[in-house]
C-alpha cells in the first residue's frame, strides 16, 4: 500500500520500482517455496480515508503482510484497525510509534531519534538559532512532537527555536510564514513536511529570499524531487537520511557487505537510488523471508512473531534487533545527515552515522 498519487507520491513511486527489483531478485534465485514472488501496489492516494478502506478490504480478505503504507497520515489512520491482529503492517514513515508488540512495525528509528540526529549536526554545525516550519496534519503534528522531546534533551540546550510556524498541506503559499521567520534571523530552517508541500516550502524560501540552510527528513531524498525543484534548491539543503540512502557513507563492514548487494541489484536494472529506493528495501526483504520459512503461506501471527524474532539482522540501513528497539529494530546508529550534490545528482554523506561530524 503506497501512496503512488498525492502528496506522497515522489517517494512512493521509487518505492514501487524497489519492489520490481526485489522481485527479479527474488526470482532469479527460485522464487519462494519454488513459486515466483509477484507485488500487487495498492494506491491509497495519500488519503488516510481510502487506506483505511484498503486495509479493512484486505483484513476481511486474510491477508497476512502489507507493506506501507507511506506516510504518518495513513499510516495512523490504520493503526487502530490492524494493531492486535493485523494484516501485518510496515509503516514506511518512522514518525508512527506502535505500542510493543503491535502488529505494525515503523520503519528506521523513531522521530524522536531522526530529530536527535539532526539536531546533533546542526549543534555540531554551530547553527543554534533554529525555526521550524511544519505541515498542520499528522505528520507535521509527529515531527513537531519529535522535534519537541528531542530539543528537550540535555546535550541541546545550546539550541534555541527562534520562530515557528505552521501550514496547511494544500496550501499554495507559505510566504508569510516565511517572512515571520526570516524576521526572526535564524542560521538554518527545519522543515519536515513531505513531497508537494515540501515543494511549497523550498518555494517559499527562494521567493522569500531565507538564506539559510535547509533541513529535512528523508521522505523528500528522491532524486526526481530534486530535479523537479532545481531552480528553488536552497544552497545548502540536508535530509536526515537511513545508511542506504546516500554514498560516501562510513559503514560496517557487515551493512556495506548487504550494500553491495543492494546497489548491484539496482545497476542491473539501470536504476540509480535514492531514499525512495532504500526506504522500503529491507522491510520488504524481511517479509520475503518470512514467506520463505512459512513455505509461502504464513500466516498474520507467523509474519509478526518472525520478525519480533529477529536479533543482529544485517540489512543495508542496519542491524536489526526487535528485542532491543522494538516494532523498528535499529536506533541512532541507523541514522546520518546527507546532502544533495547537484553537480553529481546524487545524495552523498554530510556526516557519520548518529549525525555526527
Amino acid at each position: 500500500m503506497l501512496s503512488m498519487t498525492g502528496a506522497g507520491a515522489f517517494f512512493a513511486t521509487s518505492a514501487a520500482k524497489t519492489l520490481t527489483v526485489i522481485q527479479t531478485l527474488v526470482n532469479g534465485t527460485g522464487g519462494i517455496a519454488g513459486r515466483p514472488l509477484a507485488f500487487k501496489v495498492l494506491d491509497d492516494g495519500s488519503n488516510p480515508q481510502t487506506a483505511l478502506e484498503l486495509a479493512t478490504q484486505l483484513a476481511a480478505r486474510k491477508v497476512p503482510a502489507v507493506l506501507g503504507p507511506s506516510l504518518t497520515a495513513t499510516c495512523s489512520a490504520i493503526l487502530p484497525l490492524v494493531a492486535k491482529a493485523g494484516p501485518v503492517s510496515y509503516c514506511i514513515s518512522p514518525s508512527i510509534r506502535p505500542d510493543a508488540g503491535s502488529y505494525m512495525f515503523s520503519n528506521g528509528p523513531t522521530g524522536e531519534d531522526g530529530a536527535a540526529v539532526l539536531l546533533r549536526f546542526l549543534r555540531e554545525a554551530g547553527w543554534t538559532r533554529l525555526a521550524i516550519l511544519n505541515s498542520t496534519d499528522a505528520s507535521g503534528q509527529a515531527v513537531d512532537k519529535s522535534l519537541e522531546l528531542a530539543l528537550a534533551l540535555p546535550e541541546n540546550a545550546p539550541l534555541t527555536v527562534v520562530a515557528h510556524a505552521h501550514f496547511a498541506p494544500n496550501d499554495v503559499s507559505v510566504a508569510a510564514q516565511i517572512s515571520q521567520i526570516k524576521a526572526a534571523n535564524p542560521q538554518a530552517l527545519i522543515s519536515w513536511a513531505v513531497g508537494s508541500p515540501f515543494g511549497t516550502v523550498l518555494r517559499g524560501v527562494s521567493d522569500g529570499g531565507l538564506a539559510v540552510p535547509v533541513l529535512t527528513g528523508a521522505g523528500n531524498e528522491t532524486v526526481d524531487q530534486m530535479k523537479q525543484y532545481a531552480r528553488m534548491l536552497p544552497k545548502q539543503l540536508y535530509f536526515e537520511s537511513l545508511l542506504d540512502m546516500s554514498t560516501g557513507a562510513d559503514l560496517p563492514p557487515s551493512i556495506a557487505k548487504m550494500q553491495a548487494i543492494y546497489f548491484k541489484a539496482f545497476n542491473a536494472a539501470g536504476l540509480q537510488t535514492d531514499g525512495g529506493y532504500g526506504g522500503i528495501w529491507d522491510m520488504a526483504m524481511m517479509y520475503v523471508d518470512a514467506y520463505k520459512h512459512y513455505n509461502g503461506v504464513p500466516t498474520a501471527d507467523q509474519v509478526h512473531d518472525y520478525i519480533e524474532g529477529l536479533h543482529g539482522y544485517v540489512g543495508v540501513n542496519g542491524v536489526y534487533d526487535y528485542a532491543k528497539f522494538s516494532q523498528r529494530g535499529v536506533g541512532q546508529e541507523s541514522d546520518l545527515i546527507a546532502t544533495w550534490n547537484a553537480a553529481s545528482q546524487s545524495f552523498t554523506a554530510a556526516s557519520k552515522p548518529t549525525g555526527r561530524k
